[in-house]
């Protein structure tokens, strides 16, 4: 599943703004464009997680998302449309694109509360792997037959990939059921309601949101100063592979750091990622060692928000917990960066990610005081298997 799923968010987070570009878009449009992107994950997201845990067979919602995606892929491809049209597909695609790695993720979540032996970042690595595997493929078809002419065909083609895995998946209501482990979840209004793990969801977002800038113009940069479609692909995958090699210690990253220790990690790598970027690097050495620093920025700051979840909730509200993560994280907190990071982008460059340091510092901040303002002061604990609320 994760494979499959990552086969469609690779090369779509890593061409798809220079698709955009190459249709004519400019770096406004393309921030309304992705800006579009991150408001479908808020509506979709928040729609799909009061009826998520709570169905018999939620391995269908990933089902209908993939053929919906290949769908509007589809016809933003057969079409040609430019323009506005293209900011509108963008938006029907993201609906249901933004629904896949959330639900994969709960999903995992779950296969690892039936069977306690299995790991989490040892299941998810094979998404990362994916990401890295199928962007050199998509770099490779855009170098022989055109980025316009063979790169939505290819995100189709995962798009129902992405579906079949979903089809195929076990029946977790009836595992569940026949393990005597409660099925059904808590749904979202408790949440909401729950002021610490809404802080955290907030301070992840904008933590976050710093990868506005990185994933809008960072492809558009290096293929301006001369690299290929693959070294795009490779310099977006070094940061992945850094990534992998987290997770791969997830467990034994639990036992000697908090999700607290997690956050300060990803915050401190954050700003000075930024900070480099800032500075145009160009040659290929700074541009893989400050992508490297993803399996903080992104990875650490992940692995905290999952442990904190497993720490804070039942099992059966990681599925709402994983959608609420995804329409905040990727929705709510990146639609203004999305559209400040188009505009500063237009008017100074690579100066834009000297605020996606600022971004990251703020998110940091409030994810740090967070228990401290709204837990009594304790410290956020490593998670234990099928903790429940505190």
């Amino acid at each position: 599943m994760f494979t499959a799923v990552f086969a469609l968010t690779g090369p779509f987070l890593q061409f798809y703004t220079m698709y955009l570009a190459e249709a004519g878009l400019s770096g406004g449009e393309i921030g309304y464009a992705m800006g579009s992107v991150s408001a479908a994950k808020i509506l979709s997201a928040v729609i799909i997680s009061f009826f998520a845990d709570k169905s018999r067979k939620p391995n269908m919602f990933l089902f209908f998302a993939g053929l919906w995606a290949a769908v509007t892929l589809f016809m933003t491809y057969f079409f040609a449309l430019r323009g506005n049209m293209l900011i509108l597909t963008t938006f029907l695609f993201a609906a249901a694109w933004s629904l896949c790695t959330p639900l994969a993720e709960g999903f995992a979540m779950r296969a690892c509360r039936l069977q306690p032996d299995l790991s989490y970042g040892r299941t998810r690595l094979f998404g990362s792997a994916s990401f890295i595997i199928s962007g050199l493929v998509a770099a490779e078809m855009i170098s022989r037959f055109g980025l316009l002419g063979s790169y939505l065909p290819y995100l189709i083609f995962a798009a129902l990939c992405a579906a079949f895995s979903a089809f195929i998946l076990p029946d977790f209501y009836k595992f569940e059921r026949a393990s005597i482990v409660s099925s059904g979840g808590t749904g979202v209004r408790p949440l909401l309601k729950d002021p610490l793990f809404m802080a955290i969801m907030i301070g992840a977002g904008v933590a976050h949101a710093g990868h506005a800038a990185l994933i809008q113009f960072a492809p558009i940069e290096w293929k301006k100063i001369g690299y290929s479609e693959q070294a795009v692909s490779l310099f977006m995958g070094a940061g992945v592979l850094a990534e992998i090699i987290l997770f791969w210690f997830d467990k034994r990253l639990y036992t000697v750091l908090t999700p607290s220790n997690l956050f300060l990690l990803a915050g401190g790598a954050a700003f000075i990622r930024w900070c480099g970027m800032a500075t145009e690097p160009q040659a290929w050495v700074t541009i893989l060692a400050l992508q490297s620093l993803h399996a903080f920025t992104f990875g650490a700051l992940h692995l905290g928000v999952m442990g904190f979840i497993r720490q804070r909730l039942r099992g059966d509200s990681h599925g709402a917990a994983q959608l609420l993560y995804a329409a905040i994280m990727w929705g709510a907190a990146m639609i203004p960066a999305n559209i400040a990071a188009g505009h500063l982008y237009d008017a100074y460059g690579s100066g834009v990610y000297w605020a996606m340091a600022a971004l990251a510092t703020a998110g940091t901040v409030i994810l740090i005081l967070a228990p401290r303002l709204f837990d009594g002061g304790r410290t956020i604990k490593a998670p234990t298997e099928g903790a429940a609320p505190a």
